[in-house]
């Protein structure tokens, strides 16, 4: 009886685990800016978690390191690197919270003269 009241604690508790992940994870789809998908491997878009810009950048760093880099200084975005969210460039930049269905876009400076 032991036996399988231990299987069915542990049936349970992966089940809790796996709807725990459900709800905390954020998965908007992000756009990779062609100068920076050298660290993607080519990658145009990719999914990754994230519940604010900043989280979504770390999470990115970790599967594409040299990404953070790229787009942070400290906490906050880099001076001449901007982030839109569902086409609306943020004012509230590595602060921007994220739904699941949402598209960010880091949008990087263009000199000129």
């Amino acid at each position: 009886m032991n036996r399988v009241y231990h299987y069915s604690f542990q049936v349970i508790s992966s089940i809790l685990c796996i709807l725990s992940a459900c709800v905390n994870s954020v998965m908007p789809l992000v756009w990779i800016p062609k100068a920076m998908q050298s660290c993607t491997g080519g990658k145009e878009t990719v999914e990754m978690g994230g519940r604010t810009v900043r989280r979504l950048v770390a999470a990115l760093d970790e599967t594409y390191p040299g990404l953070k880099d790229i787009l942070m200084d400290g906490d906050r975005l880099k001076p001449g690197v901007a982030v839109a969210v569902n086409g609306q460039v943020s004012q509230l930049g590595a602060l921007q919270p994220l739904q699941e269905d949402d598209e960010v876009f880091f949008i990087p400076a263009i000199g000129g003269g």
